[in-house]
C-alpha cells in the first residue's frame, strides 16, 4: 500500500485527531470515512430509483466490513 501524501490536501487534521500523531489513517477511521460515502451513494442510488444497484452496494459494505 502506498503511503497517504500529506501535500496532497491543504486540509490539516486536528491536533488531537488519532491519526494526526502517525501521519497515517487507522483501519479504522479508514472504514468510517468509506462506509459514509458508500451510504450516501446509496442514498443517492434510491433517489434516482436504482434500488438494485444500492442493495447490491450496501451487501458489498457489509461484506467487506464482516471481513470475509
Amino acid at each position: 500500500m502506498s503511503e497517504i501524501d500529506p501535500s496532497m490536501s491543504e486540509e490539516k487534521l486536528p491536533r488531537n485527531h488519532p491519526d494526526a500523531k502517525s501521519g497515517k489513517v487507522s483501519w479504522g477511521n479508514a472504514m468510517l470515512e468509506i462506509e459514509g460515502l458508500v451510504w450516501e451513494e446509496i442514498s443517492r442510488l434510491k433517489k434516482n430509483e436504482q434500488y438494485y444497484l444500492a442493495d447490491y452496494l450496501r451487501q458489498s459494505l457489509e461484506t467487506i466490513k464482516r471481513g470475509v
